[in-house]
Parts: C-alpha cells; sequence; structure tokens
C-alpha cells in the first residue's frame, strides 16, 4: 500500500548496528590513543597502509573512512607526497585503491610497494581498479582473484586464476569481484588481520 513504509530487513538492521558499534570503537581508540599514545586495553587496533594513486582519486575518501569506521588505524600515501612511503611501517595490511589514470609509471609503483608488503608479510587488499596493475606486474602469477567479469580475461592472460567468488584470497593477497564489495573486502582484510573473538561475532 501506498504511504507505508517497509520493514528494515532483520540482517540489514543487524549489519547497521555492527557498523555503529565498530564507528564507536573506533572512535574510542582514537581518543584513548591521542590521550596516552598507546592503544586502549584490551582493544585490538588494526593498522591498515591505505595506498592510493594521488588526490585525484576521488574514491580515496570515502573508502579511508570506511576503513576508520570499520576500526581500522590508517596511514595514508600516494606517489609524489611529500613524505615518506609506510612500507617499513608498524602496519599489518596494505589496502591498494587507483582510479582510472593515465599515470602508469604511478600504478608501477603501487604495484611494487604491494610486492614488498606481501614478502615482508602483510596482507595485501587490492580495490577492483588496481588488480589489473597488479597482475601486469606479475604479483598475481597462479593465485586465485576475484574480478569484475569484463577483466576476466585479461587477468588470465597475465597468469592469474580468474574465481567466480565475491572476496578470493590466495596467499596473502585479498580481492574482491566489483567496486559493490568494497565494503567486504574491507571486512574481510580485517577479519584476516584479527579474526572476531567469539563473543564479538554478530549472529546473521
Amino acid at each position: 500500500m501506498t504511504g507505508e513504509s517497509r520493514p528494515t530487513s532483520p540482517s540489514r538492521t543487524e549489519a547497521v548496528r555492527r557498523e555503529t558499534i565498530e564507528a564507536y570503537r573506533a572512535r574510542y581508540a582514537r581518543v584513548y590513543r591521542r590521550r596516552w599514545g598507546i592503544d586502549p586495553p584490551g582493544r585490538r587496533i588494526r593498522r591498515i597502509a591505505f595506498v592510493h594513486d594521488g588526490p585525484g582519486n576521488a574514491e580515496a575518501p570515502r573508502l579511508r573512512s570506511l576503513l576508520e569506521a570499520r576500526g581500522a588505524a590508517v596511514e595514508e600515501w600516494w606517489p609524489g607526497a611529500i613524505f615518506a612511503p609506510p612500507i617499513d611501517g608498524e602496519w599489518q595490511g596494505l589496502f591498494l585503491s587507483a582510479a582510472d589514470s593515465k599515470d602508469h609509471e604511478a600504478r608501477s609503483l603501487l604495484a611494487r610497494l604491494a610486492r614488498r608488503a606481501t614478502e615482508k608479510g602483510a596482507i595485501v587488499a587490492a580495490a577492483p581498479q588496481a588488480v589489473s596493475y597488479l597482475a601486469r606486474e606479475g604479483l598475481l602469477r597462479g593465485r586465485m582473484v576475484a574480478c569484475p567479469p569484463v577483466a576476466e580475461e585479461e587477468i588470465a592472460r597475465l597468469g592469474a586464476v580468474p574465481s567466480r567468488t565475491s572476496i578470493a584470497e590466495d596467499r596473502g593477497i585479498l580481492t574482491c569481484s566489483g567496486p559493490e564489495r568494497i565494503g567486504d573486502l574491507i571486512l574481510a582484510l580485517l577479519d584476516v588481520l584479527h579474526p572476531p573473538r567469539r563473543e564479538e561475532r554478530v549472529e546473521s
């Protein structure tokens, strides 16, 4: 009937509740670190290096906000930034994004940073736009990779193994099947770094 609001599904309500709780936890952790210089007791902070191809990446602010809203302490960097890349910092994960620019030199640098990250044992999550550049650098050869259907042929030609799943993880590299799965990719990255304890899991 017109004029009546549709009830919110239980799964959607639970997802909103989880995001709200994570946002409050992240805010508390940031305030605690600012005041005392250390992580709050019992709080497992996921430190993420967020690397993208520059200020022209319109998605970068949204992706950083998603990472922080889900409890990550984020260190941001891009080629040409006046500060040094975070590759040698104390972080556990690398989130790699790339917009549809023509700066192939910057893209190649991002792929090399991702290679160094895997060599030091960090977990790399690559947004869909960055997957082809990782593949061209040979970083995805022999790995299962989730990517948009239109990219499967190119990915396979470069030695990767296209996966039909929405999220794929193979030897420390996480990928997703499309931009609509970015939120799931971020959650997968954080969960791989620190799997939720039993009491922290939310029943679906």
